[in-house]
């Protein structure tokens, strides 16, 4: 009964086992049924199915490094693209950089114009050849003889300018005059062993500065004390560069003779340079040195500049018996140039001459200097020098010296003697005044020989 019974069982642990067959391919079927082969059983099967799945892998790791060298040749190829269109960029931005500047001189040359001038100062056909041919971006322009070229005696500086800075001149040929003036009193025009220089000194750097920004050539230096004050500052020209745009600018609007004897030295210096690249400018020669002077007038702005660096307007308030008498003058001073002094004169009132200044009975040594007396009795003189400066502006602190100058001559004029009221306004205006005067003092000394 028993060994029937168990029997029994182990056959149906048998059939049960079958039942539990793993089948690996389809002709192919492992039956486990007992102990250690059903664990191989699993170790195969599940070592197939790694092998399968990290080949799967290896072959997906290829595949993605193939693609990863394809992306980065095309990311190199779309860079050295991109580089190349970056520099044509830069190209095409100079170009019309270049275009936009030669437009803007085109039409600063006002070429019909120059042209128009040029023809009916030549339509004589026994005249001499205006001169030769300068080729300047495309544009023809005639240059020549300086009368030709100069019907505006600033013309071949302006066009020389925009020619070598590509830009226009900004500033008017008023600035330009006042320039000139300013330069004549006060500037120095050096030359040693061959090498131009120009140097104005000021205490007023304000007005060294604007000079500079305007003309764009030479420098500003400051110069201080041991104390690291500033005590003045100069504005200095020495390339050659700039020398032949201040010579340009110089020759044929110089008033003072002794500056057109120095403008001589420039002239020789310039020839001489052998190594100067006239292919910088329009002019391709040195224009012969102008020797024929430039008159003073009350209609530019060259007694403007200077009186900038000559002039004085001054109050003195004088002891009259019982009352005080105040005096209002307009100075210039100037070495060596009486007869400039005395055409000066002659613009504001007839027979008024320089006389040589004097400093405690001493004779200055060929120093003149011109004194207008804006007194009641001479009240037109004092309406055309405040007509004048009105109209043709002082640059430096002087300024100021004429403004409060011009605010006392109202006060006084007509009233003298003037009550105290009046007379400690004046003293009071009069002393703000010297603080002007002090600021514009001169520093160092124009060279006038």
């Amino acid at each position: 009964m028993v060994y029937a019974m168990c029997s029994i069982g182990i056959l149906g642990f048998v059939v049960w086992s079958q039942w539990l067959a793993f089948h690996i391919r389809e002709d192919m079927v492992i039956n486990s049924t007992v102990g250690w082969n059903g664990y191989l059983f699993l170790f195969l099967f599940i070592t197939r199915k790694i092998t399968r799945n990290v080949s799967f892998i290896t072959s997906n790791i290829s595949f993605i490094t193939r693609n990863v060298s394809f992306i980065t040749s095309n990311i190199s190829f779309i860079t050295r693209n991109v580089s190349f269109i970056t520099s044509n960029i830069s190209f095409i931005t100079r170009n019309v950089s270049f275009i936009t500047s030669n437009i803007s001189f085109i039409y600063y040359t006002k070429l019909g114009n120059l042209s128009d001038t040029f023809y009916s100062l030549n339509s004589d056909r026994n005249a001499q050849s205006a001169g030769n041919l300068c080729i300047a971006t495309h544009v023809e322009y005639k240059k020549g003889s300086s009368e030709t070229i100069r019907g505006n005696t600033y013309d071949l500086f302006k066009l020389n300018f925009a020619y070598f800075f590509k830009e226009e001149f900004k500033q008017d040929d008023n600035w330009l005059s006042w320039f000139v003036g300013f330069l004549e009193g006060d500037g120095a025009i050096l030359e040693h062993k061959g090498r131009s220089y120009f140097v104005l000194t000021q205490k007023d750097d304000i007005v060294l500065h604007q000079i500079y920004e305007v003309l764009k050539i030479g420098k500003v230096k400051d110069f201080y004390d041991k104390k690291g004050n500033r005590k003045y500052s100069r504005y200095i020209v020495s390339d050659n560069k700039g020398i032949f745009l201040l010579y340009l600018l110089l020759n044929g609007n110089l008033v003072l003779q002794s500056r057109v004897n120095q403008l001589s030295k420039w002239y020789i210096a310039l020839t001489n340079a052998s190594r100067f690249d006239y292919s910088l400018f329009c002019t391709n020669e040195l224009p012969k040195k102008i020797e024929t002077l430039k008159e003073p007038s009350l209609k530019d702005a060259w007694l403007s500049g200077f009186t900038d660096a000559e002039g004085c307007f001054s109050v003195k308030i004088g002891n009259a018996k019982v009352s005080f008498y105040v005096s209002m003058l307009f100075i210039l001073d100037q070495k060596y140039e009486e007869k400039v002094l005395n055409k000066i004169g002659s613009l504001f009132t007839a027979n008024k001459k320089a006389v040589l200044r004097t400093s405690k009975n001493i004779v200055l040594n060929d120093m003149f200097r011109l004194t207008f007396y804006c007194n009641d009795k001479k009240k037109f003189i004092s309406s055309k020098i405040i007509n004048y400066f009105n109209l043709y502006k002082l640059k430096t602190t002087k300024k100021e010296s004429f403004r409060i100058w011009t605010e006392i001559i109202h006060i006084v004029l007509n009233k003298q003697p003037l009550s105290d009221y009046d007379l400690n306004r004046v003293r009071k205006l009069r002393h703000n005044m010297n603080y002007f005067t002090i600021q514009n003092l001169p520093k160092g000394q124009a060279n006038k020989s």
